[in-house]
């Protein structure tokens, strides 16, 4: 097992030709990749897998060693990678002088731990496109870019005229409180208002419209009425999904809104999707929204 500290904070280990095959380690690397190490740990030791027995030392040994090199005491695992290692081949004798051959798969692994900054950053952007979406629902989409001295939000809306108001009056309010939320007066915080043409821009846009109309409290079937009436025929497939105490029924039911043809891979078809919640009087409703409007670009010929 090789490791290797940066300069960045990031602990690097590679071990090769571990005595499990990549089929049965990968499905144990996908629940503790992008966590906090304590929680990978926890979740390791609980699993009764070869595998989780595998990855818990090896990782309990980096975590040891990258808060003996560094300051930092929270990590997290940036990248974890499993990779076909060597092909074993072992003789079994059998009766009557025969013999058959096994193959005993191995694996290489490739592990990053990384401090808790980049986890941060993360955490700030959630918060702004919270704040951002919560208090203006015209908001369609946001993009976010970050420079070592700047952060720059792209916002797109259908009336930008609401977002800002009269004259502009309230972008200073908008940037301050993104401050708040950054708290580094070393950053220089900039937003830009992009206007939409489209009803719906973005699946996001459609999530929006029936998060208000249910927190208005508009019935169910009519707000998704509404929405396939806007629609038109803009889109060739549409899914919607709520879940909830739909209307203020007794009990939690999904429901379920099905249009046009929805595609099962999303490889070659351009399908959007996004998650959304509305806070009624009787709970939150999820709401899920999926639209195919064409085929992907990138794999047309």
């Amino acid at each position: 097992m090789e490791k290797n500290l940066l300069a960045n904070l990031n602990l690097i280990v590679r071990s090769r030709n571990l005595t499990i095959s990549p089929q049965k380690l990968r499905p144990v690397a996908n629940l503790i990749r992008k966590k906090e190490v304590n929680y990978s740990l926890n979740t390791l030791s609980f699993l009764p897998h070869k595998g989780a027995r595998i990855l818990h030392k090896i990782l309990a040994g980096a975590v040891k060693q990258a808060r003996q090199k560094s300051a930092k005491t929270s990590f997290y695992i940036n990248k974890i990678q499993i990779d076909q290692g060597v092909i074993r081949k072992k003789i079994m004798i059998r009766a009557k002088g025969n013999a058959d051959t096994l193959r005993k798969a191995s694996s290489h692994l490739f592990l990053c731990l990384s401090a808790q900054e980049e986890p941060n950053l993360l955490q700030q952007d959630k918060l702004i496109r919270n704040y951002l979406f919560t208090r203006f629902p015209e908001i369609t989409q946001i993009k976010i870019e970050r420079t070592e001295a700047e952060l720059i939000i792209f916002a797109h809306s259908l009336n930008v005229g609401l977002i800002t108001g009269e004259n502009n009056d309230d972008s200073g309010t908008i940037l301050a409180e993104i401050a708040k939320i950054i708290k580094d007066e070393k950053i220089i915080t900039k937003l830009y208002l992009e206007a939409e043409n489209k009803i719906y821009p973005s699946v996001q846009a459609i999530a929006n419209d029936l998060v208000q109309q249910i927190q208005s409290r508009v019935a169910c079937n009519l707000a998704l009425r509404n929405v396939l009436i806007k629609l038109g025929g803009e889109v060739k497939g549409f899914y919607v999904l709520l879940e909830g105490r739909l209307d203020g029924a007794e009990n939690s039911k999904p429901k379920i809104v099905k249009k046009g043809n929805m595609p099962s891979n999303s490889l070659t078809k351009l399908v959007e999707e996004t998650k959304s919640e509305a806070n009624t009087a009787y709970g939150k409703i999820g709401i899920t929204v999926k639209i195919y409007r064409e085929k992907n670009k990138l794999w047309q010929s």
